[in-house]
């Protein structure tokens, strides 16, 4: 048997739970109760129940929290994904709003992550992944902004950019991020629209599969940060 984490156990767990709850409704001549919700399978899988459709578990974003509270910060964004068909897409993307500054290997999920984001963006969802004060910061931000990344040349297609260009030359220099090649510093331009403020860690950041580089620079330690100060 593989060695799967806690996450990984009480999620199995909570679906075959579920399972066992649809197959018991399906048996009884009237509905079950589950996880505090009424379960009767006829309903939910055509389609028009609100808390499980066809054996698959809507998690809530309290739950979700518990389950992911014993991450650590390699494995969280694989643990938020995999949350992902289990829960309504705005409550999703809040969680993943809340846990994007706690992951450290997100450019190992670029690919699925910037899928999920197009799609958010196109459904003006992407607003679900800030706080009310993040969102209000964004708003107030011109329509087309100035966005750096700090990185090397095999991650400069990431979705983590930044408002101020000496936190992003900081960021390949970290120990964690440090590698054995050139650090470099990009300059982008993005849509507002298009983007996502994320401030939990004071570091101005800006998430977004839609930004355009405009110029890639040799990274240095910078003596200080030129904040965008509007914002702050």
């Amino acid at each position: 048997m593989p060695n799967r984490t806690k996450v990984e156990r009480d999620a199995i767990e909570a679906a075959l739970e579920a399972q066992d709850a649809i197959r018991r409704a399906a048996a009884a001549k009237g509905p079950v109760r589950f996880g505090g919700h009424v379960l009767g399978p006829a309903e939910y899988c055509a389609g028009r129940g609100q808390e499980l459709h066809c054996g698959a578990v809507v998690t809530s974003r309290a739950d979700a929290q518990r389950r992911l509270q014993f991450a650590d910060s390699y494995s969280r964004m694989e643990a938020v994904l995999g949350l992902r068909k289990h829960m309504r897409a705005p409550e999703w993307l809040a969680v993943l709003g809340e846990q994007w500054e706690c992951c450290d290997n997100i450019a190992g999920y670029r690919d699925v992550l910037a899928s999920q984001l197009v799609q958010a963006i196109k459904r003006a969802e992407h607003v679900h992944m800030m706080t009310p004060e993040e969102l209000a910061q964004l708003r107030a931000m011109p329509p087309m902004l100035t966005v750096y990344r700090g990185c090397y040349k095999n991650n400069a297609d990431g979705l983590s950019w930044t408002l101020d260009r000496g936190i992003a030359q900081t960021f390949p220099l970290l120990n964690r991020y440090r590698q054995n090649a050139q650090a470099l510093v990009l300059t982008g331009t993005v849509a507002r629209d298009q983007s996502i403020f994320k401030n939990g860690r004071n570091e101005l950041e800006i998430i977004s599969p839609h930004v355009d580089i405009n110029q890639s620079h040799r990274a240095s330690p910078a003596p200080e940060h030129d904040r965008w100060l509007n914002v702050i």
